[in-house]
């Protein structure tokens, strides 16, 4: 199982089992970018897991965010409103 944390300009962490998920992570937080990092060890805790970047989400001004991969290329249906 494959978990995705986003660090959040609060100073917090968010996790999900869906990277899609990130955009209702964003809803209040200012525009920016925000690294996103997949959990890939199959570990009930999150201490014990390796991570590797798996990309970026890009909160737009008007509030849209952007999910873009490590490579530089677009998670599919990246550009979504909020």
């Amino acid at each position: 199982m494959i978990l995705y944390k986003v660090g959040l300009h609060s100073g917090g962490a968010a996790v999900t089992s869906k990277v899609d998920n990130v955009r209702t992570f964003l809803n209040c937080e200012p525009a920016g970018r925000y690294e996103i990092e997949a959990l890939t060890r199959r570990s009930l805790w999150l201490a014990s897991r390796s991570s590797r970047q798996w990309g970026f989400a890009i909160k737009n001004d008007d509030g849209s965010v952007e999910l873009q991969l490590a490579d530089g290329s677009r998670h599919p249906g990246s550009r979504l409103p909020n």
